[in-house]
């Protein structure tokens, strides 16, 4: 979804060296690991595709595909400043992507469901979708 909507180019990207991404979807991930967008995500030589996908890493591919930054003064108990997480999480809350799953909780380690991420896409790419503060 994000490669088509961001419209990367994937021709002569680096080769990520990923062992497990078949040779019809190497364009399209070499071209988003080259991006950075999935710097947080990949910690080895395997992309995982059938692994599913985290809260916490949600928030750091978003972030990142689309260069969101900011920080507010609600925190997550779940997302201590420490979690690797937490300039993400926070710049989906500055953003008005995300409230979390309830006001105390963003559920970082969660599995976020399709529907989730399509509107956290649909909050990132349209304002009329965004939270009211």
């Amino acid at each position: 979804m994000i490669q088509r909507e961001k419209q990367y180019n994937t021709k002569n990207r680096p080769n990520s060296r990923l062992q497990d991404i078949p040779e019809e979807h190497l364009a399209l991930i070499n071209t988003l690991v080259d991006e950075g967008i999935f710097t947080d995500i990949i910690k080895s030589s395997k992309f995982e595709p059938y692994k599913k996908v985290t809260r916490s890493e949600m928030a750091s591919i978003l972030t990142r595909a689309y260069n969101l930054t900011g920080v507010t003064n609600k925190n997550f108990t779940d997302v201590p400043s420490s979690h690797w997480a937490h300039r993400y999480v926070q710049a989906l809350l500055f953003n008005d992507i995300t409230t979390g799953v309830n006001p105390k909780e963003f559920a970082p380690d969660k599995v976020v469901t399709r529907e989730q991420f399509a509107v956290f896409m649909a909050r990132i790419l349209d304002f009329s979708f965004q939270l009211e503060n």
